[in-house]
């Protein structure tokens, strides 16, 4: 007997199960740092932003969380209140602003999701090359499906085109 299986409904559990399991790693980060979900959101934007040296604006904030100009600015106050970030004037147009962290190299915040990057990281290496490659084809083709079958909120027949 193979030990391979061609069962797609393998495939579809094993897919749900790591939905559960990133959802459950999602909930112990937030409460680990006391953070909610959209705030956490933004502080991994931050980060990332910051790694690749790109200005975050506060419209970006509210297209990425596909939030409210006001519930943007909620969740960005939230977080400068908590010191987690600040905003700096843009260097490229005077009228805008740009949102920087303020989050210390040693601090909890970038140590937890520093581990849970690593902990994914470890899983992703022990797979071969072709492994990943193969893997990521079939996780991009179930993202593909999946954003098929999400209906834009601006169709208030609620079934007309697929969010992109």
């Amino acid at each position: 007997m193979s030990a391979y299986t061609t069962d797609p409904e393998r495939l579809l559990r094993s897919l749900a199960g790591m939905q559960r399991a990133l959802g459950d790693a999602e909930r112990d980060v937030r409460r680990r740092l006391g953070l909610g979900g959209r705030d956490l959101d933004l502080v991994r934007l931050l980060l990332d932003a910051e790694e690749a040296r790109h200005a975050v604006t506060p419209s970006e904030v509210a297209r990425t969380l596909d939030a409210s100009s006001a519930a943007a600015t909620a969740i960005i106050d939230r977080l400068e209140n908590t010191g987690l970030l600040r905003r700096a004037a843009h260097p490229s147009d005077r009228r805008s602003i740009v949102l920087e962290p303020t989050i210390p190299a040693d601090s909890p915040v970038r140590k937890v999701l520093r581990a849970a990057h690593e902990h994914q990281l470890e899983a992703a290496a022990s797979l071969s090359d072709v492994e990943r490659d193969a893997l990521a084809r079939a996780l991009d083709g179930f993202v593909a499906a999946l954003n098929e079958g999400v209906v834009d909120d601006d169709d208030p027949a609620g079934g007309g085109r697929p969010r992109r």
